[in-house]
């Protein structure tokens, strides 16, 4: 806690008692959440000072909900239902605890005026894919939404948050444009765009134990202090991410371009997501920011079948690649994934360590040629060789990594003519290696781990032979093959 314009000296432009009391400002903030309060000393000198005073903190703080036009209360239940509609809202809505909001399919809602939601009780707002639900500012005034403590599961789905920045007033404000405080939440297929926070948090806080479950969303172009999409704070957070995508996010003066992820927690992961293009701006170029993602914390952490790739610090004189950063006591795992950049550099080695032997971390996908595409809301790429690095099928579940799975298949160059007469696939109910092709010229073929360990060499393949898998672990593994002194290569896997 700390104050301001306490000097008691009687001198031009300083502090006079007691005319100068109302100067006077207590501030403070609550770890974990991003709240930040400020509080004005004001004299009690006379009754109509205070009753003023009242009368404006009853006003910030008194539960107003059913005074809006959108609020339909429910009778002989505790729902509070925002109906189908478009509304501008230009004062904070309060809500109390033990309600359960309940927002139709179609609502649309205009905040302005630095106006926010203000819950106590739980949010559910289920949209659907031709009636989604709209949360924006077309002046960029509005505020956002804060769940604290609900006593049950949030449910978000088939949202757009749009230009929303943190909830405020004059006595408190909050980080993130949406910010749930000791509240669990289930978010799916939203849309997180243009969100702006003065602290941490763009688009998402969460604080506090809470359970955060995200998938099938996209984070574009959000912006804050730190982690510019998401952050996480403080301990007992749960959080699981699934199938979403972050592109244009920026941390303006700290880390997590796209993610900050703090705390202690080791129910926390990362599947099938792809972080592109995101960055930290930072008075250095120190690669350990994490212009995708920067974990923190005491505590393991997995990342599985995700691409994390094109991201950068920026110190406003350059650039420098920097996609994970990780505090020192991250044990992280990172499983069937793609990156370029992690600082500090993984380290394998005795107990505790990192695990990343089924991933590329020094990935190149300059001929993948990574682009986000506003209209399928994914970040696309090219096939190309498959001598070259690259999503496609490089996922343990024989999709690509990332949140695109493209149908795209490795294309052939010059050296891999002979890879177009040669099927090779995992046959599980027998467990064996099928090598089906049409060379007429003997062939000889080795099959390879994805780190390069030779396991198996055969030699005069037969059109159509059986190798048996029971030796090889599941994963993705490389046969290489040669006939008549040309080679080619090709990607199974055995699951």
């Amino acid at each position: 806690m700390k104050t301001h314009g306490v000097s008691k000296k009687n001198k031009k432009g300083g502090f006079t008692y007691p005319k100068d009391i109302e100067k006077l400002r207590i501030t403070g903030e609550i770890e974990g959440i991003g709240f930040q309060y400020v509080t004005q000393i004001g004299k009690i000198a006379t009754s109509q000072n205070l009753e003023q005073s009242i009368s404006t903190y009853r006003e910030k703080h008194s539960i107003n909900y059913t005074d809006f036009e959108f609020v339909e209360v429910q009778k002989n239940s505790n729902a509070v239902l925002f109906k189908k509609g478009s509304y501008t809202l230009s004062q904070s809505i309060k809500i109390p605890k033990d309600k359960v909001v309940i927002i139709a399919p179609g609502f649309r809602l205009n905040l302005t005026e630095n106006a926010s939601i203000i819950s106590q009780s739980t949010l559910i707002a289920k949209g659907t894919k031709q009636e989604p639900i709209a949360f924006f500012s077309d002046t960029s005034t509005g505020g956002g939404i804060f769940v604290n403590d609900a006593r049950s599961r949030s449910e978000i789905a088939y949202c757009t948050f749009d230009n929303l920045s943190n909830p405020n007033n004059e006595i408190w404000s909050v980080s993130g444009a949406i910010n749930f405080n000791e509240s669990d939440v289930t978010i799916s297929n939203c849309v997180f765009k243009n969100n702006i926070s003065s602290d941490k948090g763009g688009a998402i806080v969460a604080g506090n134990s809470a359970n955060v479950n995200i998938s099938g969303s996209l984070f574009n172009g959000n912006s804050a202090t730190r982690g510019g999409a998401i952050a996480v704070t403080g301990n007992g957070v749960d959080f699981v991410l699934n199938n979403s995508t972050f592109v244009n996010n920026t941390a303006t003066s700290s880390d997590g371009g796209a993610m900050y992820l703090g705390g202690a927690n080791a129910n926390s992961s990362i599947t099938n997501t792809t972080v592109f293009n995101n960055k930290v701006i930072y008075t250095t170029l120190n690669q350990s920011r994490g212009g995708g993602i920067r974990i923190e914390g005491t505590r393991p952490f997995t990342i599985s079948n995700s691409l994390i790739y094109g991201n950068v610090v920026d110190d406003g004189t350059g650039t420098n690649t920097s996609d994970i950063g990780l505090a020192p006591l991250v044990e992280l795992t990172l499983d069937h994934s793609i990156t370029k950049t992690i600082i500090p550099v993984l380290t394998e080695v005795g107990d505790g360590s990192d695990e990343f032997s089924t991933s590329i971390i020094e990935a190149d996908l300059t001929s993948s040629n990574l682009m986000f595409m506003t209209s399928s809301g994914y970040v696309e790429y090219n096939s190309v060789s498959s001598s070259e690095d690259s999503p496609i099928d490089f996922g343990s579940d024989g999709n690509d990594a990332g949140s695109w799975d493209s149908g795209l298949a490795l294309s052939l160059d010059k050296q891999d003519v002979l890879a177009a007469n040669v099927l090779v696939f995992h046959n599980k109910p027998s467990n064996s290696i099928e090598i089906i092709h049409t060379i007429s010229t003997p062939l000889t073929v080795e099959v390879f781990s994805i780190l390069g360990t030779k396991l198996l060499d055969l030699k005069n393949v037969t059109q159509r032979q059986s190798i048996q898998a029971n030796s090889l672990a599941t994963g993705i593994y490389i046969l290489k093959g040669k006939s008549n002194g040309k080679s080619f290569s090709k990607k199974f896997i055995i699951n």
